[in-house]
């Protein structure tokens, strides 16, 4: 019986059935009612997409499903990526305060990150430095790709 019930629904849509039922209460469950629309909404962006019961990203939903459509939902951290700069040949005794001085000169920092030993706290040797804008990091690449610092030679990217 709950097998026949089961191909009934995958027959109908899982959405017009949450659209058809009603809330058993008056006045106290609009809550509910908004919820079955919305998962009906939903549903239909996904029957849109391509069948009923077909997954649809939240970034690829059009407007009505919550999301803009335009399957652009990590561009901005591919912008955000081309503005950090790889730091190697560090020495063990650098510090964070260190490289946002050195780094601060050519523009706004965003977040300075240097990977530091988790037993000794001490430098591992590499950082990552994200600046606002990818003029200010291709100004200190130009200026600190080769740059000596506490006796070793820096190598940005």
């Amino acid at each position: 019986m709950n097998r026949a019930r089961q191909v009934e629904r995958d027959e109908k849509g899982v959405g017009e059935e949450t659209a058809d039922k009603k809330p058993e209460t008056q006045g106290g469950g609009g809550g509910l009612q908004g919820a079955a629309e919305s998962a009906a909404a939903v549903n239909q962006a996904a029957r849109d997409a391509g069948g009923p019961n077909k997954y649809v990203p939240p970034s690829l939903r059009n407007a009505t499903g919550g999301g803009k459509g335009d399957g652009k939902g990590k561009a901005d951290l591919q912008a955000q990526q081309e503005a950090s700069l790889r730091v190697t040949n560090l020495s063990e005794d650098c510090r964070e305060g260190d490289l946002q001085d050195l780094f601060a000169k050519f523009g706004r920092l965003q977040r300075v990150y240097l990977a530091k030993d988790q037993l000794t706290q001490q430098s591992r040797g590499f950082a990552f430095i994200t600046y606002n804008c990818r003029e200010d990091a291709q100004r200190a690449i130009d200026n600190l790709n080769g740059h000596g610092y506490d006796n070793l030679i820096l190598q940005v990217q």
